[in-house]
């Protein structure tokens, strides 16, 4: 078994993907490009960031309720 996984992208489905990854790995690593996203203005180089179907703010405090260790 190996002791690291490496998740590339830290939206909400890289950090889902970590989450899983957690319990069959020691260590796992998100890697992501640009500064940390404050939820007030569209993320670069994500496209669809302005479309209103993205999860909000509000949605990923909820989640991070529900996975603490998210």
């Amino acid at each position: 078994m190996f002791n690291r996984a490496i998740v590339i992208g830290g939206s909400m489905a890289g950090k889902f993907a970590a989450k899983a990854l957690s319990t069959s790995f020691k260590e796992v690593i998100i890697l992501d490009v640009g500064e940390k996203w404050d939820g007030k203005a569209s993320r670069k180089r994500v496209p669809q960031s302005d479309h209103p179907h993205v999860l909000l703010k509000g949605g990923e405090k909820a989640i991070e309720e529900l996975f603490p260790t998210l």
